[in-house]
């Protein structure tokens, strides 16, 4: 089975690398050919594409849907819940020791008692199961509505018009505006200074600029390609017009969404509750027969033995653990969700448990790489109107980083100070940041001359002698 298993894995991987090399294929010939030609290979134009092309199209390269990762439907989460190696064993149990029971007994009516007890303790556990997936089912679905549902896009027949996200095909004309999250792998033919985040395929949070025409001969990655703008990606200023290369799972987007879709197996506390079900299995097996064997042969009552027997193999199994597994992992779950974080397996919470160190992306891919300035406070952490004052002229004559640009609009919308003021303050010299001294400087000239320093705390510090105190 093993040798199976990886068979399976080792030709899924084949599968998915040829599916890179196409999707990459496709992009690269398409970031370079001119534009008449793209035009007629994907049966487009400057209308966009003609309906009775859809159907070709949408049989040759797909359609723009994306597949629902949401988890198990109802059955299947019911029989997920409620069936597993643990509750099997308690199940068996249960009814060997009632059928034992009521063969033993002179009236032939059984104890219901241990059968009822045990069918509680599974039912409890699997209702809690059941009850976490729906409700992890229900937080990934509200997060999936965030996800873009249309797309702006030009036909022939029809114009420009808004439709449904999985009607688009390849070959669309779509066009793009600030705040849009692209639907599409897409060629640009027309851009008006736009910047575009692509931290969800590179998790950089630096914006990059596009614009129309053809590539040129070394532009690096396919992502840095100056006039192609992937699905997922966040449209941050500028506006433009392109030809939809790719679609759905034919993108960038949907390959990688292909790779998450299969799936990381059984987690490491589901192989656990696996290997103590194997484990108990096995020592019943070994001890029941044995201990039946061993008491009937000294005591001569077989019937007896047996009862023996099944009680040993009873007190082996401990009934509360599903339920005592169930609650635990409930609890971290619910924890998980009021920090507004789907878990989508209710099993994974050991794994985040057992983490000693979680290394994540800073900005980018988990945060959208925006800087914001809260307020302005001196050394003993009281709001400064002197600080806000030097911070804003030391942002005024440094690069336009987001740092700077946080600062200013701080103080423009809390109106910290009056900006008529500072028209006349000069800049009569700078020192850009560096790596090396992880700080920037800048001199500037009002009625008196300032240095302004900025820079990560140790360095600043470690260049200061004195502590202005207001």
């Amino acid at each position: 089975m093993k040798f199976l298993n990886m068979k399976n894995i080792t030709q899924r991987e084949a599968e998915q690398k040829e599916i890179q090399r196409q999707v990459r294929m496709r992009l690269e010939w398409a970031s370079s050919v001119c534009e008449p030609e793209l035009m007629k290979c994907l049966h487009s134009s400057s209308e966009g594409v003609s309906v009775k092309h859809i159907d070709e199209l949408r049989t040759r390269y797909g359609s723009g849907a994306l597949p629902d990762h949401r988890g198990p439907g109802f059955l299947s989460a019911a029989v997920l819940s409620f069936v597993n190696p643990f509750t099997v064993i308690l199940t068996a149990v249960g009814v060997l020791s009632f059928a034992a029971d009521k063969a033993a007994s002179f009236s032939g009516q059984g104890d219901y008692s241990e059968l009822v007890i045990i069918g509680i303790m599974i039912a409890v556990s699997g209702i809690l199961q059941f009850l976490q997936k729906m409700k992890n089912n229900r937080a990934a679905g509200e997060m999936k509505k965030r996800l873009p549902e249309t797309a702006a896009v030009r036909r022939q027949e029809r114009g420009l018009f808004s439709m449904p996200l999985e009607e688009a095909v390849t070959g669309d004309m779509m066009y793009l505006s600030p705040g849009d999250i692209v639907p599409a792998d897409i060629r640009l033919l027309e851009g008006s200074r736009i910047s575009v985040s692509q931290a969800v395929l590179t998790g950089e949070s630096r914006v990059v600029e596009k614009s129309g025409g053809r590539k040129g001969e070394e532009e690096g990655a396919v992502t840095d390609y100056h006039n192609l703008i992937f699905m997922g990606t966040r449209v941050i200023g500028g506006s433009g017009r392109g030809i939809a290369l790719s679609v759905g799972m034919q993108t960038l987007y949907g390959e990688m969404a292909a790779q998450l879709g299969y799936g990381a197996g059984n987690t490491e506390f589901e192989k656990g509750i696996r290997r103590i079900s194997h484990l108990l299995i096995r020592w019943m097996v070994f001890m029941v027969p044995a201990v039946w064997v061993i008491n009937g042969f000294t005591k001569g009552n077989w019937t007896e033995a047996a009862l023996f027997a099944l009680s040993v193999a009873v007190g082996l199994t401990p009934e509360m653990l599903p339920v005592i597994v169930s609650a635990c992992l409930a609890k971290g779950t619910a924890a998980m969700n009021r920090q507004k974080t789907a878990v989508k397996s209710p099993g994974a919470m050991q794994n985040i448990g057992a983490m000693d160190i979680l290394c994540t992306d800073k900005t980018g891919t988990v945060t959208q790489g925006n800087m914001d300035a809260d307020d302005f406070y001196d050394a003993w952490g009281r709001f400064s109107k002197k600080a806000a004052e030097l911070a804003f002229l030391g942002s005024l004559y440094q690069s336009g980083g987001s740092m700077d640009e946080a600062v200013q609009k701080n103080i423009r919308e809390k109106r910290l100070l009056e900006l008529s003021a500072y028209e006349h303050v000069s800049c009569t010299g700078k020192i850009p940041f560096d790596f090396k001294r992880r700080r920037s400087t800048v001199v500037i000239r009002d009625r008196h001359q300032y240095m302004i320093t900025r820079g990560a705390s140790e360095e600043v510090l470690s260049v200061c002698c004195t502590v202005r105190r207001d």
